[in-house]
């Protein structure tokens, strides 16, 4: 189990600079990548793209290239001088304010050294270690939340348990509320134990919740051997499988007709929708 929240970081020393990639990841329900590059090349971004959603599957992911370029202390003042010319005569041309030297200046120190048609493979390797270390906090949030689980994994399995105990006491219960409400009605007449049956009988058929109860312990079976799995993605099951746990839940509330059975109903409740806010974080 994988959660789609982390953050992967890893820096690199080479001969012409220094490049470091960080990536952080938030839940989202498709794989959606956005990247911050230093390097002003359109095709590299989407490689980056290509490669994140080839490990990351699912989640909102945010990738930061930065690169700063090994140089002397001393400025291409030809290649500053020509830049800023360009620029300015663009500028006098679009009616636009001019160029700052000191920040143009940073820029062609910042730039001189790289080389753009090589710049993927220099960083591939980064790439991939940031991807190395978000998949390994992803890994272990994962392990933490597949610990949640379980606790409520149980807590429902006991809530399941005690509405079956519940439900088998709630015919007899209506049947005595029944003969002490006809029995106040007809006074010293006696009353029909045939037509008693019949009505007690269609009240059980009515409120019978056992068909609810197996497919709940059905569906809370399939999620124990989901928690158990290790397969990594499992968010979107996860999430089927509480959907279903759900509509039962919501089923016997309306059959429980019963205090007891209706409280059990909102302790489900409360501890599916803790699940399912846990689920949403599942890759």
């Amino acid at each position: 189990m994988l959660s789609m929240t982390g953050f992967g970081s890893q820096r690199q020393e080479l001969d012409n600079g220094v490049l470091q990639i960080q990536i952080s990841a938030v839940n989202h329900r498709h794989c959606q990548v956005s990247v911050r590059s230093d390097f002003r090349d359109l095709s590299i971004d989407e490689r980056i793209k290509k490669a994140c959603r080839k490990q990351i599957k699912r989640g909102s992911v945010s990738v930061n290239v930065q690169w700063q370029a090994a140089g002397s202390d001393s400025l291409p003042l030809d290649q500053l001088k020509q830049c800023y010319q360009q620029l300015k005569a663009l500028a006098d041309e679009l009616e636009a304010p001019a160029p700052r030297l000191e920040s143009l200046a940073s820029w062609v120190q910042r730039y001189q050294s790289t080389d753009e048609e090589n710049n993927f493979e220099m960083i591939e390797s980064c790439l991939q270690g940031a991807l190395e270390a978000l998949q390994d906090m992803r890994r272990v949030e994962g392990q933490q939340m597949a610990a949640v689980f379980k606790d409520l994994h149980k807590n429902l399995s006991e809530i399941c348990t005690n509405m079956s105990s519940a439900d088998a006491a709630r015919v007899d219960t209506y049947r005595e509320r029944l003969i002490e409400r006809v029995s106040s009605v007809l006074e010293d007449k006696t009353i029909d134990e045939k037509d008693l049956i019949k009505e007690v009988a269609v009240y059980a058929d009515r409120i019978d919740i056992s068909e609810e109860i197996a497919r709940l312990h059905s569906h809370l079976e399939q999620l124990e051997k989901l928690f158990a799995s290790e397969k990594d993605e499992c968010g979107k099951r996860l999430e089927f499988l509480l959907q279903e746990c759900g509509r039962e839940v919501n089923t016997v509330g309306s059959k429980a007709h019963d205090a007891a059975l209706s409280q059990l109903v909102v302790d489900a409740k409360s501890v599916l929708e803790q699940m399912r806010e846990q689920a949403a974080n599942i890759l």
